[in-house]
Order: structure tokens, then C-alpha cells, then sequence
């Protein structure tokens, strides 16, 4: 099992401030940067124990239908082209694995829960599926990094995977406008970054950003 786990300081190395509450939700604000944390804590490993076992069995809610119909929506706006190799971080019931490949597009989905087993869907820890470097023309991850324990480190795996040249597209709750306020939930959702803050982790993972509007509501992509 990966050894990244919850970090006991904000993602900038600064120690975390006071503690608060927003939304209902027990937080952590970084006293040096800003950043806003869920006051959780839980290792690495707890958090994959979480997902294999509770977040399919009523913590995530929605149908593959309904997930597919999204998935035409953020096929349509990425715009892949057939041939191209994709792989979906996060992929839940891989509706946008499906999607991609229905398009021509050699999709590949990862995620923690045992749920998402399939021919195309790898499932464990990013860290432990240790896929090849530069693998992917593309790597998508969709409401994906909140979730992420220590986000910094991983956006240097995704940006390890990913061809020189190639794509991440990160699709993030808009935790801070007023339609994103159903985005603060209890344990799953672990960092409120701002668009500010999302970009610069990106940054410093070596991306060069590029914003784009969000083909769902209340997202940053």
C-alpha cells in the first residue's frame, strides 16, 4: 500500500492554522497560504479502506446512465482524437471510459473501489499500479484530487505518466462560489482549493495551466 498519507501540514509545508467550521464541515485553514482543509485524518490506507468498501455502497449516489450522459458532455468538449491513449483517474463505474472508447479513443480507467473492476479499469492506488512513464497522450481526472490525501505529490505521478507534450485535464469543485456549495461533504472532499490555488499546485507539478470553461456546472476545469 502507498505510503502517502493524509499531510500534517498544508500542501505549501506551512503548519496548519485554526480550526473552524464552513459549510458543516470541520475544517483546517493554512495560516501561511490561505489553503482550506477537511479536518480529517486519516492514512492512506484508510482512506482506500473507505472507498473499497462505503463510498459505492451510498457515499456516491449517482446511476452510470446518469454518469454517461456526463460523460458525452466532457467527450464532446475534450474533443480526443480516435487512436489517442487516455487514462482516467478516478474512474468510478468507468462511464467515461466507455464513452472514450465508443468514440475510438484507447481509454483506460484507474480507481481505488473494487467496484470498478472491468477489462479497461485498473483498481488500486495510483502509486501501486506504477504505470509506465510518459504512458499517456492524456490523463483526465474528474472530481478526483479533492479527494487526494497529499495532492501535491500526486499531481507529480500524473505529470510522470503523462507524455511530454501531452494533456491533464482536471475537473474540480467550485467549492467557493455559491453553486458549489453542495461540494462540501463530510471525509470524501479533503482540500477547498480556490481556482487560484488549484493552478498553482498544478504549477508547481510542472503543468502549464490553461483554464477552460467547465462543460458541468459548478466545476473548475
Amino acid at each position: 500500500m502507498s505510503t502517502h498519507t493524509l499531510l500534517p501540514q498544508c500542501v505549501c509545508g506551512a503548519a496548519l492554522g485554526t480550526d473552524g467550521v464552513l459549510h458543516g464541515i470541520p475544517v483546517i485553514g493554512c495560516a501561511a497560504c490561505g489553503i482550506v482543509r477537511q479536518h480529517v485524518a486519516l492514512t492512506d490506507a484508510e482512506v482506500a479502506q473507505w472507498y473499497r468498501t462505503r463510498y459505492h455502497a451510498g457515499g456516491y449516489t449517482h446511476t452510470y446512465d446518469h454518469d454517461r450522459r456526463v460523460a458525452v458532455l466532457r467527450a464532446d468538449a475534450y474533443a480526443f482524437p480516435a487512436g489517442g491513449v487516455v487514462l482516467d483517474v478516478g474512474c468510478g463505474n468507468g462511464a467515461f471510459v466507455d464513452e472514450l472508447r465508443a468514440r475510438g479513443v484507447q481509454a483506460w480507467g484507474q480507481d481505488l473501489a473494487e467496484q470498478s473492476a472491468g477489462p479497461c479499469v485498473d483498481v488500486g492506488a495510483l502509486w501501486d499500479l506504477a504505470y509506465p512513464t510518459d504512458a499517456f497522450d492524456a490523463v483526465t481526472m474528474h472530481d478526483v484530487l479533492e479527494h487526494v490525501p497529499d495532492p501535491r505529490a500526486f499531481l507529480r505521478e500524473v505529470a510522470r505518466i503523462v507524455k511530454p507534450g501531452g494533456t491533464c485535464i482536471v475537473d474540480f469543485p467550485h467549492f467557493w462560489a455559491a453553486e458549489g456549495e453542495h461540494h462540501w461533504k463530510a471525509i470524501e472532499h479533503l482540500w477547498m482549493f480556490t481556482a487560484e490555488e488549484l493552478r498553482h499546485e498544478l504549477e508547481v507539478a510542472g503543468f502549464k495551466v490553461r483554464t477552460t470553461t467547465s462543460p458541468i456546472p459548478s466545476k473548475l476545469v
